[in-house]
């Protein structure tokens, strides 16, 4: 009796250990994020699938299998997102939420990308981002993935695509990004009150506005260029902006400091 009393009780201290600290659940075919069947803790199933409430807890992390493509059609937070295949965020025109409390990782055929329905949603990221693939967060001024990070210590590296819609670091955590990949930002460029944004030494690339709030500054040694082709892009900075390296590229679109 004692036995079977301590095996008992060791299954339910391992249950709960895989609660707190969470699972890894993998995609088995295509659908919406939303299907619990459609998860698995085993890649080839065979193991248990999420209940409702571990897509938005943030303790788990979530795999999209090669060849898979799923589409967010609910807010998430993710404690980690894993991208082989295809994620797609937006099913219809309602706005969707995601938070990536660790890292998220593009496999060199995966796909994280702005559904095609008109809609401005948001992610927010609060670890390292490394791609090896697509990041396509802008398909038109309606139809986007606005970007916030919000980290101490972020890293932005990979040999993949990034192409972010609007990009802000947040105030709330100090927030430290360090871009050791190459980006576009289609929109614009968000820097709070004591946040900094190290270039890598890279070029990057900026169709909106430049904003620096506070002490929020850029630092490193590389070049960012300013590329709007039909409107003004407000370059503005509460403490004054140093670039390294200023390249204007502009096509009847007109820079204005500040």
């Amino acid at each position: 009796m004692k036995s079977i009393l301590g095996l008992l009780f060791t299954v339910c201290i391992l249950s709960t250990f895989t609660n707190v600290y969470g699972a890894t659940y993998f995609s088995q075919s295509s659908g919406s994020f939303s299907t619990l069947a459609l998860w698995n803790t085993n890649a080839g199933g065979g193991g248990t699938s999420p209940v409702a409430a571990d897509l938005t807890s943030g303790l788990h992390t979530f795999v999209v299998q090669n060849a898979h493509t799923v589409t967010v059609n609910q807010n998430i937070t993710l404690a980690a997102a894993t991208i082989n295949g295809t994620l797609l965020v937006g099913n219809n025109t309602t706005a969707r939420t995601i938070v990536v409390n660790g890292a998220t990782s593009i496999g060199a055929a995966g796909t994280f990308a702005c559904g095609a329905s008109n809609a401005l949603h948001q992610i927010t990221f609060r670890g390292n981002i490394s791609n090896a693939g697509s990041l396509l967060f802008f398909n038109s001024v309606s139809s986007l993935v606005n970007t916030t990070l919000d980290g101490t210590s972020i890293s932005i590296s990979g040999a993949g695509n990034f192409s972010f819609a609007n990009f802000t670091l947040s105030a709330t955590t100090t927030t430290s990004v360090t871009l050791n990949a190459s980006v576009t930002v289609n929109g614009s460029v968000n820097l709070g009150n004591s946040c900094t944004l190290n270039d890598g030494g890279l070029t990057h690339f900026v169709s909106g506005d430049w904003t620096e709030t506070g002490t929020g500054q850029l630092t490193g040694t590389g070049t960012i260029e300013f590329n709007s082709i039909t409107t003004v892009q407000n370059i503005s900075s509460a403490s004054g902006i140093t670039f390294n390296n200023l390249r204007l590229n502009m096509t009847g679109g007109t820079a204005l400091f500040q």
